[in-house]
Parts: structure tokens; sequence; C-alpha cells
């Protein structure tokens, strides 16, 4: 059985299209899927914590989706990409 982990009480930042912001948010995986996102009383009324790993986000931001952020602009043929993207923004 994959662990459940709840990340609640955090400003959670979604990577859907509305880009929604959710004040007093929780996020619940199950194992390496996300199985909900909302307000924490929402979302709590829905899911059980029960053998879950709860990890207050009090204070903090949470950003569920967003994956590898890092970029290293030394890499070959890496620089030139950026040079056309600001090539492109000049047009």
């Amino acid at each position: 059985m994959s662990e459940r982990i709840i990340i609640r009480n955090g400003t959670v930042v979604t990577m859907n299209d509305a880009a929604d912001v959710v004040f007093d948010g929780t996020v619940v995986l199950d194992g390496d899927r996300i199985t909900d996102v909302g307000k924490t009383s929402d979302v709590l009324a829905r899911q059980t914590a029960e053998g879950a790993r709860i990890i207050d986000a009090s204070g903090k931001a949470v950003l569920p989706g967003l994956v590898d952020l890092h970029c290293i602009l030394g890499r070959p043929g890496q620089l030139q990409r950026v040079d056309q993207m600001r090539r492109h923004d000049r047009q």
C-alpha cells in the first residue's frame, strides 16, 4: 500500500489553466498521485486523515504539479535557445 500524505493549511498555488490560488488549502497525495486539492475544510470533509502522514504547511506555499523547476543555462545549445526566444520576443 502506498503512503498517503495530507499537506494542509498552506497557500496552494495550482498549476491548472486558471492558475487558482487556494488560501488555507490542502493537497492529498496517495503514493505518487495528487488525489485532491482544495480548501482545507472541503478536502477534509471528503477525505479521511486516518493513517495518513499530516504535514502542516501554515505560512508556506504548496505547489502541486510543479515539476523540475531547475534549469542550467550553460548546457550546449541552451544559450542558443535563449537567444532565439529573445529574438522572437523583439519581433
